[in-house]
């Protein structure tokens, strides 16, 4: 299949439980689309395709800067599909996948954003239910995309459980989700707390091996605030995730309206360096650097060492003030007018690279090739491009030679004893 309706397929960008998307050129208004194409499965089930048309309909009504907008759906060659705005950057779970904390501010824009594009959907009474970091895009530049609105909706109404996969991570629930009882916007705020919690402490406040471990988990166990895993951090950083993950959606932040109020409050605090009772130490950094899972996982050693020791020379804004110390050790990204990506997103290549994912790896250099042509950090990109492709047909040899067959004994070959 090479074409989906008016859409031109370039490439396949993922595959999951609601079906396989690609990237593809919508020929009539010469633009690139997202198209999502739904399991035969699920196509095939009237009342599951009506309640999803439907719900479409009603997603095509949002319009915000950080909303995937979504185009329009159709029926193509027996296959269901809709195509979708598509954003030339990578998922923020791309980026918490490489374990590092990042930096109070950056975390606090990224989710600000969020709450902008919940405000809006709220608004018109379409709750997203499944806020994850695999559905929030970013840009190069840190622009802020959320999408997959109401799609879990409609897989709950035709009774899909999560355990087949559908209905998203129960780790990022709310804990009135995870029981099946009634949810509203305070639901997607608690889920963005997590991803809050995630970025401020490259960890999950809950866990456990089976979803049904984690629900349980949910209803009972206490939450350790942020600064217990990252001490640096200023209480009102966990004195706004303590209301975002409040267990009971009454004791919770009550709106996104209130939540953006609330990290105005927060973000400014910080950004005047106002102190609180646990005002940054030196001690303090020092503990959260010894800390960090970048520093006690054993590949991220081995990358720091090869990557992040000249990061500080590589990607420091020219003609600024110094950086703070966590731009250095490559923890954040720069942030402000002009500002230039760090080692994050190069990182993220590093580590797709050796996990063996040469296309994600790919597609990391390649945007940073397409937003800072002639840059330091694109010719450290292209230099990573070299150990992609050379990691790629070494493990193509690596697979070639396991799958070769052994030779066949014949009276010619048999060797002497």
């Amino acid at each position: 299949m090479d074409r989906i309706g008016k859409y031109t397929i370039e490439k396949k960008l993922g595959q999951g439980g609601m079906g396989i998307v690609y990237k593809c050129l919508d020929t009539e208004q010469q633009r690139h689309a997202a198209v999502k194409v739904l399991p035969q499965q699920l196509a095939a089930d009237p009342v599951f395709l009506q309640r999803f048309k439907r719900e479409v309909l009603t997603l095509q009504r949002l319009d915000n800067p950080h909303i995937v907008r979504i185009f329009d759906q159709g029926d193509y060659d027996g296959a269901y599909y809709y195509a979708m705005e598509y954003v030339d950057g990578i998922s923020l779970e791309s980026l918490l996948e490489a374990k590092v904390k990042m930096e109070p501010l950056r975390a606090l824009r990224i989710i600000r954003a969020c709450a902008e594009a919940l405000q809006h959907s709220h608004a018109q009474g379409i709750i997203h239910r499944d806020i994850k970091p695999a559905n929030i895009m970013l840009t190069l530049t840190e622009e802020v995309k959320l999408t997959d609105f109401g799609i879990a909706k409609v897989l709950d109404a035709t009774r899909m459980t999560a355990t087949q996969g559908v209905l998203g991570t129960v780790e990022y629930m709310s804990p009135e989700q995870s029981q099946g009882r009634h949810v509203d916007g305070r639901s997607d705020l608690y889920s963005l707390g997590v991803v809050l919690y995630q970025c401020l402490t490259a960890r999950l406040p809950i866990t456990g091996t089976t979803p049904t471990e984690i629900i349980m988990k949910l209803r009972t166990q206490q939450v350790d605030p942020p600064s217990s895993w990252t001490p640096a951090l200023p209480r009102s950083m966990d004195d706004l995730v303590e209301r975002m993950l409040a267990k009971e959606p009454s004791k919770r932040i009550e709106s996104a309206m209130e939540l953006i109020r609330e990290i105005d409050r927060v973000e400014g605090q910080i950004s005047s360096g106002a102190t609180d009772p646990s005002s940054i130490s030196k001690e303090a950094i020092l503990t959260s650097r010894q800390e960090s899972s970048l520093w006690s996982n054993p590949w991220m050693i081995m990358c720091a060492v090869g990557v992040l020791g000249f990061a500080a020379y590589m990607f420091l804004p020219s003609k600024q003030a110094d950086p703070p110390p966590e731009s250095v050790t490559g923890t954040t990204l720069a942030s402000g007018e002009g500002a230039r990506p760090q080692i994050p997103m190069l990182l993220a290549a590093v580590r797709a690279r050796g996990q063996g994912n040469f296309d994600c790896a790919t597609d990391i250099c390649n945007l940073i090739l397409k937003y800072y042509p002639g840059s330091k950090q694109a010719e450290q990109a292209v230099k990573e491009l070299d150990n992609i492709e050379q990691a790629r047909k070494a493990a193509k040899e690596a697979q070639e030679k396991s799958e070769k067959p052994a030779p066949k004994l014949t009276p010619g070959n048999v060797p002497e004893l």
